[in-house]
């Protein structure tokens, strides 16, 4: 008999990694939509357990950097969702876990910040898909790990996080410029959140300080 392998959904929401009873994980689920059912995906090749950070472009999912529970890592690995193939990515610059990524168009990708075993980051770099190669730009203002980040009105903005405290503190990149500057902080401390840009504003959504955690 032949079996047959479950098909990747046209649109889907995918899981990754992350923690399992407080260890790194190896687990991909996706949830499709249409028939609200979750199964498992799994890749022809051995992976690493991964904790901290994965976007998309296209059909392809980058899982970049992040820990395996005992080390920051550089890693990046591209996993094709058409094919189920993963491919192994030039390295970050820098290794980290803890940081924040978003698309920029549909070619590049910035990570920010983070905590690279030893200290939190205040480092930024990009990440070109069509060449496969990475370049820093400039350094935020200040050191951020778990921060959240955002492109909005072509620039990239980046807010919360934390230093030695969780911040409330928010920043942005313009690419015109190519400097950072500091803007409006919000009213509460936040790390571990959602920035999401929505019809001409940007929200903070969720998040926790040391001691509260926020469901709005």
């Amino acid at each position: 008999l032949k079996t047959f392998r479950p098909r990747i959904p046209h649109q889907l929401l995918l899981l990754y990694g992350g923690y399992d009873d407080g260890y790194p994980s190896t687990t991909i689920k996706t949830f499709d939509i249409r028939s609200r059912q979750w199964f498992h995906f799994r890749l022809d090749n051995d992976h690493y357990p991964r904790v901290y950070h994965q976007l998309n472009l296209g059909n392809r999912i980058y899982i970049i950097g992040g820990s395996d529970g005992v080390h920051c890592l550089n890693m990046v690995i591209c996993l094709n969702l058409i094919d189920g193939k993963q491919t192994v990515m030039a390295p970050m610059l820098e290794t980290r876990s803890f940081h924040c990524a978003v698309r920029y168009g549909h070619r590049y990708i910035i990570v920010c910040g983070g905590y690279n075993g030893h200290e939190r980051l205040r480092s930024v770099e990009m990440y070109d898909s069509r060449l496969d190669c990475w370049r820093h730009l400039p350094p935020m203002q200040t050191i951020r790990s778990d921060a959240s980040a955002a492109i909005f009105n072509d620039c990239l903005y980046v807010a919360g996080g934390i230093d030695l405290f969780p911040l409330n503190s928010m920043e942005y990149y313009s690419f015109e410029t190519n400097q950072w500057t500091i803007i409006s902080f919000m009213h509460i401390q936040r790390r571990s959140f959602s920035l999401i840009p929505y019809n001409g504003s940007l929200y903070a959504i969720g998040g926790c300080t040391e001691i509260y955690e926020y469901n709005w």
